[in-house]
């Protein structure tokens, strides 16, 4: 259905919805831009457009702001190779739960990973 809605060969009346992770751009006018996030998108012969949202309430603002802070922090340290952020990252996953863990599964990570780091730009 994707292919086929990017190649225009769905009608406008015959749109469909998915959801998919995309950058946010205006989706969530409270969020980031550049925040990736899993939206409802309409695909048809324009492409992938993101449906609009309201702003987030303080509540659900809450819940996302440490989620997009975390992929911010993990995309930077994979991009820049930016080990603090690595770490930073790791302290904001709700699925660390043993802080005084972090720098020994840190490394482990870092060093495992190290040959798949590409040269710096």
């Amino acid at each position: 259905d994707i292919i086929l809605g990017l190649e225009g060969r769905h009608d406008s009346m015959n749109l469909h919805n998915l959801h998919l992770n995309v950058p946010n751009g205006t989706s969530v006018p409270n969020l980031p831009r550049e925040a990736l996030l899993e939206l409802t998108v309409t695909i048809g012969k324009k492409g992938v457009k993101p449906v609009k949202n309201e702003p987030l309430d303080m509540y659900r603002y809450g819940v996302m702001a440490p989620l997009v802070a975390l992929n911010e922090l993990a995309l930077k340290a994979a991009a820049e190779r930016d080990k603090k952020s690595f770490i930073q990252a790791l302290h904001l996953d709700p699925l660390t739960h043993y802080f005084d863990s972090i720098p020994n599964l840190a490394e482990e990570l870092w060093e495992v990973n190290r040959p798949f780091f590409r040269p710096k730009r």
